[in-house]
């Protein structure tokens, strides 16, 4: 299920991260992790970490302090003004409703957005609290 989503008016899912790892998107480039992710047994506690910056224009993920996935993103692309952030579900389109059936059940614990990409370092250390 959709756990985070921010969208603007010009493009669907500016980004989109999914609890089954399947959608791992920024501007509409998809990094499917379903297999990475699915090896975290249902009902563990575990630390998910999405970085991105326009300087690195790498996508990277990491489970537990673990880097489990990367891939380049379009060149000079910023992230979009005005746009909505939605937590614990999926928007049908912009400023509009919520698809049921991509609600979130689980639970959220130190959700942290930062105004700098983390390093390994920093994803490491952050990933030995994770609750």
């Amino acid at each position: 299920k959709q756990w985070y989503q921010r969208r603007v008016a010009i493009t669907a899912g500016e980004i989109l991260i999914s609890s089954d790892g399947q959608y791992n998107f920024i501007f509409g480039n998809n990094q499917n992790l379903r297999s990475e992710i699915s090896s975290v047994p249902l009902g563990t506690w575990y630390h998910y970490c999405y970085s991105w910056s326009i300087s690195s224009q790498t996508q990277r993920v990491y489970i537990n302090g673990q880097l489990i996935g990367s891939r380049a993103t379009p060149s000079g692309r910023k992230l979009g003004t005005n746009g909505y952030l939605v937590i614990g579900n999926d928007q049908d389109g912009y400023g509009s409703g919520m698809a049921t059936s991509y609600i979130f059940g689980g639970e959220l614990y130190k959700l942290n957005f930062f105004s700098k990409e983390l390093s390994s370092t920093e994803v490491e250390e952050m990933a030995k609290d994770k609750c």
